[in-house]
Formats: structure tokens, sequence, C-alpha cells
């Protein structure tokens, strides 16, 4: 009786800590071909995302949703995000959404990436590179963070760490980890992972290229 008691409290604890907790992870813009971004009009991303921006993640193992931005020409101006910018991810479904009150739901279209050899120290950790079928996405691999921490271009689990740099050859752009940490999450927060784990899946539910897979 008293081990099974242990066991509920193990348990328990473990789903508070889960359930009470995130990561904030922090992404600069990076232009890895060029000096010049050239990113599709038409994209999803469209104009937002260009420029020398900061782009703050909230993520947990069940959610991904952009939360600010911050200029990095301007230290202290956080704004937040609104509009057809915004990205929310379950995790749990792999259901995304770019509004969460009109629930505009879709999936990602999976991208299929190969293991190469090359390897990247960032921020300190050992990221292993991984290419794409066609050679135009690469994304940067370290098994010391969670599979969950990245910057909302996967819906799903598709390696086993985080995706600490990411890059888009054709577009000219990509993004690479500066910053992360673990934080309490907020009672607005707590309200958009709600939202977010509510983002349901059905028969009909499209599906789209991630917009910064976008050529």
């Amino acid at each position: 009786m008293k081990g099974l008691l242990l066991v509920i409290v193990y348990l328990f604890v473990g789903f508070t800590n889960e359930t009470t907790s995130y990561y904030s992870a922090k992404y600069k813009m990076i232009s890895n071909l060029s000096k010049e971004l050239k990113i599709d009009s038409k994209s999803q991303i469209g104009d937002y995302f260009l420029g020398g921006l900061v782009y703050n993640f909230v993520s947990t193992s069940k959610v991904c949703f952009l939360k600010t931005t911050e200029s990095l020409n301007n230290d202290g101006i956080v704004s937040n995000v609104s509009g057809d910018e915004n990205i929310f991810i379950n995790y749990q479904n792999g259901v995304v959404s770019y509004k969460l009150d009109n629930q505009e739901n879709f999936k990602y279209d999976k991208v299929t990436f190969k293991k190469t050899q090359i390897e990247k120290k960032i921020l300190g950790f050992k990221a292993i590179k991984y290419v794409s079928e066609d050679n135009n996405i690469a994304v940067y691999v370290t098994e010391e963070l969670p599979w969950y921490i990245q910057p909302c271009i996967f819906n799903t689990k598709q390696f086993n760490g985080s995706i600490i740099r990411f890059e888009n050859k054709k577009a000219n752009y990509g993004f690479e980890l500066i910053e992360y940490k673990k934080e309490d999450k907020t009672n607005k927060e707590d309200n958009t992972i709600n939202k977010v784990l509510n983002l349901k899946e059905s028969k009909d539910l499209r599906i789209k290229k991630c917009p910064f897979f976008e050529s």
C-alpha cells in the first residue's frame, strides 16, 4: 500500500511539473547564403519574418507556439504576435493553426530527412546536420536538449533532439537558437496552451507545406 502511494505521488508530481513549466527558446533570423533575404511574398510567413528580429517560441512536450518577437537593433523592444503570423502546434495530434479563435486547422506535410556526418557547435551543444531529400532544407539537431524545443517548423517528433539551427537554402534564410530556459508559465500562457491542446483533428483536415520550407 505504501509503495502504491509513493507511485501515485511520483506520477502526480511528474504531471504537475510538466503542466506548470515550459521552455522559452529564442531564435535569431539568419541569412545563410547571401546578404539579402529573399522570401516568396505569397508565403504564409510573409514580410513579418524578415529583418533583424529574434523570435521567442514557447514549447512543452505537448504544444509549441510563437509568443513574441524582439528587435536585435533595439534592446528592450518586444512585440506580441498577432494576426496571420501566429503559429500554434498541438504535438499530441499534429494539428497546426494560425488563428486559435477561428481554428483554421491543418497539418504540415511531412518532409523526409537524411543524416549527414557534419557536426556544428551551437550554444556549446554538439549538433548533427540533417538535410531534406531535395537538399534545400537543413536542420541541426542536438540530443542534449528536448526534441520539442524548435522554431515551429515541425508538428510532430521527427528527431531525438532539439532543432538548434534551421536553413532554407533557396529562400536564403534560417533560424539559429541563441537562448533557452525553463520557466513557470503564467495564466496567459496557461490559457494559450489549453486552447492549443483543444485543436481538433478531423477527417477533412488539410495538409499544407510548412511556410518555413517554402522556396
